[in-house]
């Protein structure tokens, strides 16, 4: 077989996003939008004094769990 008329089978990975990239993106989309929404619309709602703290220490460790999820497969090509 001459290699002029091999067919490249493999996707294009350049055009196609990676796999798990829209989860991904999703989580950190609507994490990101419930860091406006809850601290103006629900925290003020909620009497306990750690209410805050306890929020942003969650969403802190969310956003680092998101990230080392997002950055687990990067490799150098």
């Amino acid at each position: 077989m001459n290699d002029d008329t091999v067919e490249d089978t493999d996707t294009d990975s350049e055009t196609t996003s990676p796999r798990g990239l829209r989860p991904w993106l999703w989580v950190v989309g609507i994490s990101v939008l419930s860091a406006f929404a809850v601290p103006y619309l629900i925290l003020p709602l909620i009497d306990h004094p750690l209410a805050t703290y306890l929020f942003w220490s969650g969403f802190s460790l969310v956003i680092a769990i998101f990230v080392i999820w997002g950055v687990a497969r990067w490799t150098d090509r």
